[in-house]
């Protein structure tokens, strides 16, 4: 299986229109994106599609806004409700670049609202890495921080890491030392912190 090179969140509710070039006979699609991040996506499709089939695609993201691409199949599974396919994106507006390379916009977008207050530190960590579907080795050498303790603080056997560490761990996720710290709608916050700006 071919490994993704990028980090992806679960989405909900966003759709993707399809169209394969004229000289595959212009036939379109609607889809449902499964997962998004700043290289690619999942959608869920009722056909199969062969690998290597290039399509035009608009993402319409309610309320933010369309994002226009061409992107490329590069694996396929089937499913009881039809196919999930993967897509590269290979080209992109600067703009909607920018975008998707912005964590806090992709986690907006995630299907996960909140962290329960009681949640610890090691959960928040533990959830915003998942939701990111991101490895810890992934996530340590993006941040810069050791994969050994970004495990022990996860497994709980570092209750307090310095700030420096937190801090890297928080921002390469697009979160914050006070939102992985003490507060449970760190994910909503992102969109408060952006209107006020």
């Amino acid at each position: 299986m071919q490994r993704r090179s990028s980090p992806r969140v679960k989405v909900k509710d966003i759709y993707a229109k399809l169209t394969k070039h004229r000289l595959f006979g212009g036939q379109k699609d609607l889809a449902r994106i499964v997962d998004l991040g700043n290289k690619g996506m999942g959608i869920e499709i009722q056909r199969p599609v062969p690998n290597d089939t290039k399509f035009f695609i608009v993402i319409d993201i309610p309320h933010k806004r369309k994002i226009k691409c061409t992107g490329v199949i590069k694996n396929s599974r089937k499913t009881e409700r039809g196919y999930i396919l993967g897509i590269e994106f290979i080209k992109l507006t600067k703009q909607d670049k920018a975008f998707l390379q912005n964590a806090r916009n992709i986690l907006e977008l995630a299907d996960v609202d909140y962290l329960e207050a009681k949640a610890e530190l090691a959960d928040r960590l533990r959830l915003l890495r998942t939701t990111l579907r991101m490895t810890m080795v992934e996530l340590a050498e993006a941040s810069g921080v050791d994969s050994t303790i970004i495990s022990q603080i996860e497994n709980g056997m570092i209750k307090t890491p310095p700030p420096n560490v937190l801090k890297a761990l928080a921002e390469t996720m697009g979160s914050t030392i006070e939102a992985l710290e003490n507060h449970p709608l760190f994910l909503s916050q992102f969109k408060t912190k952006e209107s006020k700006g």
